[in-house]
């Protein structure tokens, strides 16, 4: 599990080139907006705006007209969520999205996240993340399960 932090403001038109890894993502536009691309698609992403990558898939972002852009990227490894045992949730949730059979919402835009309150717990997991109080991979832990629990509360799958 990490988080990144990237600030793009002048120079390259590209904030994140063309990749995949085994981690989920989300991402999470802190200022600004940018164009987004997820496999084929493309989309225009702004501030206060979630993106959710499933594992695998190639992902790109880049600058729209040179206005600067700040993001958060919450990565997060199965490894991070499994235990020594396969349980009812990592059947149910996280193996099904891991592996592509659930599929959760890709653009979560900030007046969608209204229903959703998936902001409030991924910018909780990145200020935990920066302080590193004692426990805080528990805490962030917690939170990434809730953000499961928050798209399984409100996703038909």
């Amino acid at each position: 599990m990490s988080v990144h932090y990237t600030l793009a403001s002048s120079g390259s038109s590209r904030i994140l080139y063309s990749h995949w890894h085994e981690e989920m993502e989300f991402l999470v536009v802190a200022r600004g907006q940018a164009r987004f691309r997820l496999g084929q698609e493309d989309f225009t992403i702004r501030e206060r705006d979630i993106v959710v990558i499933q594992p695998n898939m190639f992902h790109s972002v880049d600058m729209i007209d040179k206005f600067p852009c700040e993001l958060y990227s919450v990565l997060v490894h199965y490894n991070f969520l499994a235990g020594p045992e396969i349980d009812d949730i990592q059947q149910k949730y996280i193996l099904p999205f891991f592996f592509g059979h659930i599929v959760y919402p890709v653009h979560i835009e900030a007046d969608m996240d209204n229903r959703y309150g998936l902001l409030n717990v991924l910018m909780t997991i990145i200020k935990s993340h920066r302080k590193k109080e004692k426990g805080y991979e528990l805490f962030i832990k917690s939170k990434i399960y809730e953000a499961f629990y928050i798209f399984s509360k409100y996703t038909a799958f």
